[in-house]
């Protein structure tokens, strides 16, 4: 087990602070300073522990911009109705399982997967792809059935129009040819 960094030992709100800090863009050196202000002096980590904390930090920001690149890239034009957001979701989750596989890695190293993990990495990559396939035939199916319906509906309001006299014969055609009913 790996022990606890000097700052990942911090209290919760100076590691908030710290954080707060970076995004404001505060150099190490502004931080260490204003850590001086908040910690007793035998809490205070050294300019190196912070560096190596920021770092780490940057790069696991990096890897969730990129792990959130490549969920949106799963997720690809699908609209958010209907089950859709199911498949937003799995596809998130395969993404976030990408994210922790990338996250185990310290400082840079390559990303190394045995036989096992890689085959399950694959299929589960063909899995949500095929899903986003039949959910996309799925829908679909559910478009032109519902095209369908209201067709069905038009031409029989227009039908039940015409013979109560609402339309004389030579309109009711010309509205079933600018409908396209023929």
């Amino acid at each position: 087990m790996v022990k606890p960094s000097s700052i990942d030992r911090l209290p919760q709100e100076v590691r908030d602070e710290i954080g707060k800090l970076r995004r404001q863009g505060r150099t190490i050196d502004e931080i260490l300073g204003k850590l001086r202000e908040l910690l007793p002096e035998d809490q205070q980590p050294s300019r190196s522990a912070l560096g190596r904390h920021v770092k780490r930090v940057e790069v696991l920001a990096e890897r969730i911009k990129v792990a959130d690149a490549m969920a949106d890239r799963l997720v690809g034009d699908l609209k958010d109705d209907g089950g859709d957001k199911i498949m937003r979701a799995n596809a998130r989750l395969l993404g976030s399982a990408v994210f922790d596989l990338l996250s185990a890695v310290e400082d840079g190293e390559a990303v190394t997967l045995d036989p096992k993990d890689a085959k399950a990495l694959s299929e589960a990559l063909r899995n949500i792809s095929t899903a986003q396939k039949n959910h996309a035939e799925f829908a679909s199916q559910i478009r032109a059935a519902a095209r369908k319906e209201a067709e069905e509906e038009m031409r029989r309001k227009l039908d039940e129009a015409s013979a109560k006299g609402g339309f004389d014969a030579e309109a009711a055609e010309e509205a079933r040819r600018i409908l396209g009913f023929g």
